[in-house]
């Protein structure tokens, strides 16, 4: 299955979604007539929305300058904004107060950045039957208008079948069995978030246009298997292994830097992930401050000694005190591999989706 298959890269946008319904070739421009009194100014339907039989509507108007296809373009697309602002003032606030009790993702900032970065590439699906039914063109009043209509029974329905294939298709993931190390299940799992992620943002732009509840809220499984991949990244246990005994100073404080970022950490032993650096620190005095210069060249290994990813990172830090200008050093220096790392891992697991 092509969901299954792909963990593709996308685009997220926010609740007011950019929906670009179906203009059709058929919109009739009505142009009022100067000095024929009720033709000029706004139609009717301007002043007064239209509403009911299972529609929702949006009215947008724009300034005609020297053009007025260009006005009635803007004032379209102002009609479809409109529309969709009309449709969230509908959403309970039940709704908004169930979103505001969901759990944080995880404790490790490199889960989080995982998390919410695959989050971002989820592009809205825009709504469907959207259409332009009316535009006028005021030209004494120098003001274009357009009327924006969405069958809500229609959109529901095109929302509700395209969640179950996003349910079939997660269901699919989780079907598997999930064996190995930490590293191996998450390959597994990983193809299964951005379609959570899809999902979440398609059931919210059913909440919109359903009349009543929508129903098709998230099932427990479905929880279960984002929370347990959240557990699986919050597990990961990365050892640190440096090069040089200029980069092994660095370790118990790289070591403490990362901790603070949520990675479990160790100096020897075995563990998930391996980064192999070679780091060190500069140090310059000007004017009566400190400023160290840090910067590491790190390369991510998994259990077998295969290569996941190889990154660079510097940054500087400065204080008057040459202890505390050091101290900040790593700790961005850490931050930075941290959100690297994160990086590399999410790189991984979409390779791994491509490839299985």
């Amino acid at each position: 299955m092509q969901r299954r298959l792909c963990f593709v890269p996308l685009l997220i946008g926010a609740l007011v979604l950019p929906l670009s319904g179906c203009l059709g070739g058929g919109v009739a421009v009505k142009e009022a007539e100067s000095g024929t009194g009720n033709a000029s100014g706004p139609p009717e339907w301007a002043l007064s929305v239209p509403s009911g039989d299972g529609m929702a509507y949006g009215v947008g108007s724009a300034r005609v300058y020297t053009d007025p296809t260009s006005a009635l373009s803007r004032a379209q697309d102002q009609a479809r904004t409109e529309l969709v602002k009309r449709l969230e003032v509908t959403v309970s606030g039940e709704t908004v107060s169930r979103q505001s009790r969901t759990r944080e993702d995880g404790q490790s900032r490199v889960t989080r950045s995982i998390m919410d970065t695959v989050r971002s590439e989820v592009q809205d699906t825009e709504l469907a039957n959207i259409e332009i039914t009316e535009t006028h063109v005021d030209r004494e009043g120098k003001t274009a208008y357009a009327l924006a209509r969405l069958n809500r029974t229609r959109a529901e329905m095109d929302l509700i079948s395209e969640l179950r294939e996003i349910d079939e298709a997660i269901r699919e993931v989780n079907r598997d069995p999930s064996r190995g190390d930490s590293l191996e299940q998450l390959r597994a799992l990983m193809p299964a978030l951005p379609m959570l992620a899809e999902r979440k943002s398609v059931h919210r732009k059913l909440s919109l246009v359903a009349a009543g509840n929508p129903g098709h809220r998230m099932p427990a499984e479905f929880r279960q298997l984002e929370n347990r991949i959240a557990e699986l990244l919050d597990s990961l246990v990365v050892v640190l292994r440096p090069g040089g005994e200029a980069s092994r100073k660095l370790d118990s404080t790289l070591r403490r830097a990362l901790s603070d970022e949520g990675v479990q950490v160790r100096e020897s032993g075995e563990g998930d992930l391996v980064l192999r650096y070679e780091g060190g620190l500069r140090t310059v005095q000007r004017d009566g401050r400190n400023f160290v210069f840090a910067d590491g060249n790190a390369t991510v290994l998994d259990r077998s000694g295969r290569v996941i990813a190889e990154f660079q990172e510097r940054v500087k830090a400065g204080s008057v005190d040459p202890g505390i200008a050091r101290d900040r050093a790593v700790g961005k220096l850490a931050q930075g591999l941290g959100e690297k790392l994160a990086g590399s891992l999410l790189e991984s697991f979409k390779r791994a989706g491509v490839q299985g």
